[in-house]
């Protein structure tokens, strides 16, 4: 139930340089869902969260739609990075959590893994969540 990564990119070491602005675009969709356990998503750049959504009870066929940007400010062992996006969720994505991640540390010299998350309320087998797209430009 906690930080099931949907889709994930792996950036390589060293790769990333200043200026670098990493566009993120992420759609996906509820198949199945029981109750009223709720779904949170949630975008990741290495283990920091950068934005989360709203934890809605979500129905079949909702949507979940992630647009962001992820700008690098410095690079190397202590590097750092700001985020801002926007996080739409339910059937047509009228739940709008709009989201800034302050200055934050990152470390490019080794490899930065990108991951949406989902976190369902309950584990349960009815709790289904697809990913149909996890788009990442780099700049």
């Amino acid at each position: 139930t906690a930080n099931a990564a949907s889709a994930a990119l792996t950036i390589a070491a060293n790769t990333l340089v200043a200026g670098n602005a990493i566009h993120v675009k992420s759609y996906g969709r509820v198949t199945d869902n029981n109750s009223t356990d709720t779904l949170t998503p949630i975008l990741k750049f290495a283990t920091l969260s950068c934005g989360a959504g709203a934890a809605l009870d979500v129905a079949d066929g909702d949507l979940v739609r992630v647009d962001a940007w992820i700008t690098i400010r410095t690079i190397g062992s202590s590097g750092t990075f700001v985020a801002d996006g926007t996080i739409e969720t339910d059937g047509v994505g009228a739940t709008k959590v709009l989201f800034t991640k302050a200055q934050s540390a990152i470390d490019t010299t080794g490899a930065v893994v990108l991951t949406m998350d989902f976190d369902w309320s309950v584990a349960h087998a009815e709790n289904i969540y697809i990913q149909d797209q996890f788009i990442v430009t780099i700049h």
